[in-house]
């Protein structure tokens, strides 16, 4: 019995020395570490499968066993965080979905849309010009005296005249195969003498909230300075709020003088007189 003992013995031994040599091994292989870089490399790859399946052939059939729970944990996300609506892979590739489908509509519906500035030669138009100016100065900027006797009558019907100039930009969308025209700026020009030279006044350039930064404004006023040019004008004027200064510079208009009225934080509080020269202009 002792003799079994201690033949046994020894052997006990070397079995516990070959799983410890096989679990450093197994950490030297799996451990991402500057000295394991050579499987962690594997793994990045596309093809870590397969490099996966010929390292462990080389070695023993212990080691591969004792290397597949590293192996879970440096694994690629599984495929059920696809499907998973709770995941934060699902949510971001829907995300990236929904972003590529706003992309698409937006650019479709910039195909779709067609933009035309119309100078105003009958009442209807300037119908529209005047529901631009109520829904700007009268609903959004509390403006009362909004209208005058130059775009209305006694009677509040509209008028045209002769020496004034109404220019509506219209948006065109298509809508399930039909066109459907929209009024989403107006501005005016006033055409007189004073000694014997024609100056224009600029007035009531409005652009509704919703379309605005998308050029309507540039649009409308380009298009009364061709008609200012029309007739002769040498300067035209006009009076800016505060916030569209800026804008008013970059057409060519200079600021003359500041007007301050009460409230000075209304829309018509502070006004800059702006004046530009045409007589330059051919």
């Amino acid at each position: 019995m002792g003799e079994r003992m201690l033949k046994e013995g020894p052997r006990k031994r070397v079995s516990l020395a070959g799983v410890l040599l096989a679990v450093a091994v197994a950490a030297f292989f799996c451990n991402p570490s500057p000295y394991g870089g050579y499987m962690l490399a594997m793994r990045q790859s596309w093809s870590f499968r397969q490099s996966q399946t010929l390292a462990q052939g080389n070695l023993a059939g212990v080691f591969g066993v004792l290397c597949l729970p590293a192996n879970r944990l440096y694994s690629r996300p599984s495929m059920t965080d696809a499907i998973n609506p709770k995941s934060s892979r699902f949510q971001k590739a829907r995300a990236e979905q929904e972003a590529d489908r706003l992309f698409r509509q937006n650019h479709r519906n910039d195909r779709n849309r067609k933009e035309s500035t119309i100078i105003i030669k009958d009442v209807n138009g300037l119908k529209d010009a005047i529901e631009v100016r109520r829904a700007v100065f009268v609903q959004e900027q509390g403006i009362v005296n909004a209208f005058d006797h130059l775009d209305m009558n006694m009677s509040g019907e509209p008028v045209l005249h002769r020496n004034v100039v109404h220019v509506v930009a219209y948006l065109d969308e298509e809508e399930q195969g039909r066109l459907r025209r929209k009024a989403v700026a107006t501005g005016r020009l006033l055409i007189q003498q004073e000694k014997g030279v024609k100056q224009g006044i600029v007035s009531n350039v409005a652009v509704l909230k919703e379309h605005r930064k998308q050029g309507y404004a540039k649009s409308v006023m380009e298009s009364l300075h061709r008609e200012a040019q029309e007739f002769g004008v040498r300067a035209i004027s006009l009076h800016s709020q505060a916030h569209a200064i800026g804008f008013y510079q970059g057409m060519g208009y200079r600021t003359q003088t500041m007007h301050y009225r009460e409230p000075f934080d209304g829309p018509n509080g502070i006004l800059a007189f702006m004046v530009k020269d045409c007589s330059d202009e051919k």
